[in-house]
């Protein structure tokens, strides 16, 4: 079975195909012989084995409409036993190597997969049926993962279903042109709730980090703002350490919440040595 398979009734009675739940069978590093699957990588967004997955619905008569598909900004990634064979059902030793961002064995964020195919130009493999995306990378990596046209083949099925909706895993995994949630919402892309929430793009300002006006906390496990009269934004940032450290900012100069949009590094990096992650 694909990751995307169905796992989740709701409380509001509709099913959710997506990766949350440990039970459910999906592809990764934990593929093993013990599972039948075998240790051999394999697209985890594999469009084949959704299709699979929602057969099993229809024929327990489970109504289209009592269903949502689950899209994944990550990808799942592998450590190949041979190199030279890279291709869906090559055996792997182990799961990819951490990000430098999501620092997880075996997964990579949209954002990461990007990073390393735009800056050594790698070429992706496609596969048009199973509607998914891999390359081999750093001489025994492997990586699946869905790009803008992926992701809006899934989209375009899940309408041709007829199912509920979406669920995505996760926004804060997209890069920084937000590339993979403009594909799900394309062609209306990040202005399609404006008109239902009142906030759109046209909505939201720049701000910077002024060192005059907020500052980060200690490294720790558990940071604070010790200051008096300075609240805790809702941004920590990853120390090298692997602890995290609070941005504190006086109640006149925080950032409105309601109208601020938070990506990482992009003012930040002038101030700080390590890199910075959405976490």
């Amino acid at each position: 079975m694909s990751e995307f398979a169905p796992v989740i009734f709701s409380r509001t009675h509709a099913c959710l195909l997506n990766s949350l739940d440990p039970h459910s069978l999906r592809h990764g590093d934990w593929d093993s012989p013990a599972d039948d699957i075998g240790s051999n990588v394999f697209a985890h967004t594999n469009l084949t084995e959704i299709i699979a997955g929602l057969d099993l619905l229809w024929r327990n008569n489970v109504p289209a409409d009592k269903v949502n598909l689950g899209i994944g900004f990550y990808g799942r990634s592998y450590t190949l036993s041979d190199p030279s064979c890279d291709s869906p059902g090559c055996p792997f030793s182990a799961g990819g190597h951490a990000g430098p961002c999501t620092n997880t064995v075996g997964y990579l964020s949209f954002d990461e997969i990007m990073t390393i195919k735009n800056e050594n130009n790698y070429q992706t493999v496609r596969d048009d049926v199973a509607g998914v995306n891999y390359f081999a990378f750093d001489q025994d990596q492997w990586v699946s993962f869905d790009d803008v046209d992926t992701l809006q083949q899934k989209v375009q099925f899940a309408n041709s279903q007829g199912l509920r909706g979406l669920f995505i895993w996760a926004i804060d995994q997209d890069n920084a042109n937000h590339d993979a949630l403009n594909a799900v919402l394309y062609p209306k892309g990040l202005g399609a709730f404006s008109a239902q929430n009142g906030i759109g793009t046209a909505n939201y300002g720049t701000w910077s980090l002024q060192a005059s006006a907020c500052y980060f906390s200690a490294c720790g496990e558990n940071p604070t703002c010790s200051q008096a009269g300075f609240i805790a934004d809702a941004h920590v940032v990853r120390c090298n350490d692997g602890t995290h450290r609070q941005l504190c900012c006086p109640l006149t100069a925080a950032p409105d919440p309601r109208t601020c949009r938070w990506h990482y590094g992009q003012y930040l990096s002038i101030y700080l040595p390590y890199p910075m992650c959405p976490v």
